[in-house]
């Protein structure tokens, strides 16, 4: 009986320090992906400056991919990683709205929607990093 009890601790332990590698893994290849988005992002906000609403597409595309990329290796059990979720959420939102208002010829409104998901990438990254 204490054989299987020790048995079961020890199984339990191991469980628990593969998960705990996997939360690690998770955050890691997040900020991987968060990093590159910020980068991008930060791209198209200087195109956005510019008014060049062809490249701030492009780069708001290439920000958006990373970002979903960093959703799906997310963390559930994470706090700060559910928090990124819903922060990385807002900025492909806003990425999103962005490009359509390019597409509608609204550059300057596009302008504007880029750099508030410039924030919200920001926001989510910082919780990334506070939480590794």
């Amino acid at each position: 009986m204490v054989k299987l009890l020790i048995m079961g601790v020890g199984l339990f332990f191991l469980l628990g320090v593969g998960l705990a590698d996997a939360d690690v893994r998770g955050l890691e290849d997040a900020l991987k992906h968060m990093n590159v988005a910020l980068a991008e992002v930060e791209k198209a906000v200087k195109h956005a400056r510019q008014g060049q609403a062809e490249e701030m597409t492009m780069y708001s595309h290439k920000a958006i991919q990373h970002a979903q990329q960093a959703i799906e290796v997310l963390p559930a059990g994470n706090p700060h990683g559910r928090e990124a979720y819903s922060l990385l959420k807002e900025a492909i939102a806003n990425l999103t709205d962005a490009v359509q208002l390019v597409d509608g010829g609204h550059t300057k409104k596009a302008a504007d929607r880029v750099h508030t998901a410039l924030d919200f990438a920001d926001a989510a990254i910082s919780h990334l990093r506070h939480s590794h």
